[in-house]
């Protein structure tokens, strides 16, 4: 009867709590909720079970559920336990539920997240990229594209504004920098001498276009070459590297360039690595060849000229003193001989003297001429008078132009004059004794023609380019008098075309030589 009041207590218990139980003492179960074919429930498993702690109970091969074990304090019922039964399949199926929702949402925030960080990796890394390729570019040099990358991300705007700004600060300085570079190139080229830098290895780095005129090279065939390769010293003399002077010196080298030698001046001074990279030395190379071939023209020049003025001041000198002692006894005739030969004298130093001062004129940039309108017959007359004496004294024929009709030429007659007088004295030089000299004239369409033709050897054909230069060596000692001081041709070239002219050389049928010169025409006034 306490058991049937007990359970039907516990029935009413398990409704208004929702709690199955189960009631047991240490020998048996008194009331239970749950089915009582399940083998599972004793009072000793009751016994061990620990509160709160879960448990499946299963009956007839039929699951009952899940239960959360709760033990039921009984006061005043020694030897009785109550035993609390929650289940917990809801719960547990709801928080499967939830469990699974919870998944499911991450899930969706986890895919959400990925495709706006998809989105924004996009939306930065676009400017990003641009930004790269813009880095890219200005790595390469080109400092000419702008950075005009917008963002709605301001730390990507904010990098941009900054290498824009290091962009156009960068292309600023290297503007000035080839500005510079420019200039120095510029002045480095202007400089006649060349300029050339080594390293220690004396290989070279740098080579201004002073360097390619002298070398006949392109600066670009010569970088990373040994200069040794270049600048050939006499063999058993050391190399052009081990010749160069110290320090700011000089010194003067003999090398060979180009087939033929030259003498070189060359200056060194040396850099202090790193601000110079890796050259080490620079040098000033000026060719001095000219120079010293000048130099010793000069010498001979006075060697010369000294010759040229002793000749007939020794024969004036003679002429005079035998007037001097010996007129009395003198007869008309030698009387007039000793005066031919002074006449002679002082054509010859007239000439000299006036080829000198036109030579200083023309040497100092003071040279000048005076055209106007003169009758060509004239300057031809006054030339071959004054120059007969001369050739008469060589037993020398000049043969004028016949009588024609004369022109008007624009013309220096002075000079002109001296022009020819220095060609006939040239033909003279060169003519045998008892020659012919010729002077031709020849009107051409808007200038006249004038020729002298020698009966000599002609010129050798190493000698023809330089006829018409100043101070020309003598080949040998016969033509160390013959030649002169170099001067005349010289003054017959700057005379000449000084006035419009041109002249020239070539030879005749027979191998003799021909000067020639023309001299415009005034055209409408023929005489």
């Amino acid at each position: 009867m306490v058991g049937v009041r007990a359970e039907s207590i516990l029935d009413e218990f398990n409704l208004q709590t929702g709690l199955d139980y189960v009631l047991f003492s240490d020998e048996k179960i008194f009331a239970s909720s749950i089915s009582e074919n399940q083998k599972e429930i004793s009072p000793e498993y009751l016994s061990s079970l620990e509160k709160y702690q879960i448990i499946s109970i299963a009956a007839d091969n039929r699951a009952l559920g899940s239960f959360m074990v709760a033990e039921i304090s009984l006061p005043d019922q020694p030897g009785f336990d109550l035993i609390g039964l929650f289940n917990i399949d809801s719960t547990v199926a709801l928080n499967r539920q939830l469990r699974n929702l919870i998944l499911i949402t991450l899930m969706c925030v986890s895919l959400v997240s990925a495709l706006v960080a998809v989105l924004l990796s996009r939306r930065i890394s676009r400017p990003l990229n641009y930004l790269a390729k813009s880095a890219v570019l200005l790595r390469e040099g080109d400092l000419n594209t702008p950075l005009t990358t917008s963002s709605s991300t301001w730390e990507i705007d904010q990098l941009t504004n900054a290498l824009e700004d290091a962009r156009v600060g960068l292309k600023h300085s290297l503007d000035e920098l080839n500005k510079d570079k420019i200039w120095i190139e510029n002045l480095l080229n202007a400089i006649v001498e060349g300029i050339v830098t080594i390293d220690e290895r004396s290989f070279i780095t740098f080579a201004s276009e002073g360097i390619e005129r002298i070398l006949d090279l392109d600066a670009a065939t010569i970088m990373g070459r040994s200069i040794d390769d270049y600048f050939i010293t006499p063999t058993g003399e050391d190399l052009f590297s081990q010749q160069i002077s110290g320090q700011n010196q000089g010194r003067r080298i003999l090398v060979s360039m180009n087939g033929k030698e030259s003498l070189l001046n060359v200056s060194a001074s040396s850099f202090v690595p790193p601000e110079a990279g890796n050259a080490t030395r620079a040098l000033v190379i000026r060719d001095v060849t000219d120079e010293e071939r000048i130099h010793k023209l000069i010498g001979e020049f006075m060697a010369n000229i000294t010759h040229e003025f002793r000749t007939p001041l020794t024969a004036l000198s003679a002429s005079v003193e035998l007037l001097l002692d010996e007129l009395p006894n003198l007869s008309n005739e030698e009387i007039g001989q000793l005066l031919h030969a002074l006449n002679i004298g002082i054509i010859d130093l007239q000439s000299l003297i006036d080829n000198l001062i036109q030579a200083a004129s023309i040497e100092a940039g003071r040279f000048k001429v005076n055209p106007q309108e003169v009758e060509l017959s004239s300057i031809i007359v006054t030339g071959i008078n004054t120059i007969q004496p001369l050739a008469k004294k060589h037993g020398l024929m000049i043969n004028q132009p016949k009588e024609k009709q004369s022109f008007l030429v624009k013309a220096d007659k002075r000079r002109t004059v001296q022009a020819l007088i220095n060609l006939l004295s040239n033909a003279i030089k060169h003519s045998p004794d008892g020659g012919i000299i010729t002077v031709t004239t020849l009107i051409l369409e808007n200038e006249v023609l004038i020729e002298v033709q020698d009966e000599g050897q002609g010129v050798s054909s190493d000698r023809q380019a330089q006829l018409f230069n100043r101070f020309v060596a003598p080949i040998s000692e016969k033509d160390f008098s013959e030649i002169g001081l170099g001067l005349g041709l010289s003054v017959v070239k700057a005379v000449v075309e000084a006035q419009g002219g041109k002249v020239g050389f070539k030879e005749s049928e027979t191998g003799s030589a021909i000067f020639w010169f023309t001299l415009p025409l005034v055209k409408g006034r023929d005489l």
